[in-house]
C-alpha cells in the first residue's frame, strides 16, 4: 500500500508541477508589470496553501475519484479548512504568521497519513 501511494504521488507530481505553471501564467497575465519573483512567490504561495494540501487531504479517495476531481474538491475544501481552522486558532492565540506554514503542513501529513492507513478492500 505504501508503494503504491508514493508511485501515485510521484506520477501526480507531474501534473502538480502543469498547475504550478498555469497559476504562474494566469498571475503573470493578471499582474504583467509585476517582477518574475514576485509572481513566482505569489503562484507557489497559493500552490502550497490551498492547491497541495487539498491534494493531499483527497488522497484518501484516489481509488474512486481521478485527478482532476480530486484537485477541484480538494482544494476547495483545504481553502475552507484553513480559513476555519486560522479563524478559531487566532480566537485561541496563535499568531498569524505561523498559520501559512503550520495549516497546510499539517494537512498534507494527516492527509498522507490518512491514505497509508486505508484498508486494502
Amino acid at each position: 500500500m505504501k508503494k503504491e501511494i508514493f508511485d501515485l504521488i510521484k506520477k501526480e507530481g507531474i501534473y502538480l508541477l502543469a498547475i504550478l505553471l498555469l497559476i504562474f501564467t494566469v498571475f503573470k497575465i493578471a499582474f504583467y508589470s509585476d517582477s518574475f519573483i514576485v509572481v513566482l512567490r505569489s503562484a507557489l504561495a497559493i500552490l502550497f496553501m490551498f492547491v497541495v494540501p487539498g491534494y493531499f487531504g483527497m488522497l484518501f479517495w484516489h481509488e474512486k475519484l481521478d485527478f482532476t476531481q480530486r484537485i477541484i474538491v480538494g482544494t476547495s475544501v483545504a481553502a475552507g479548512l484553513i480559513g476555519t481552522i486560522s479563524y478559531y486558532l487566532g480566537l485561541v492565540g496563535l499568531n498569524i504568521k505561523y498559520h501559512t506554514i503550520l495549516l497546510p503542513a499539517l494537512i498534507i501529513v494527516l492527509g498522507y497519513l490518512l491514505a497509508l492507513t486505508k484498508k486494502q478492500e
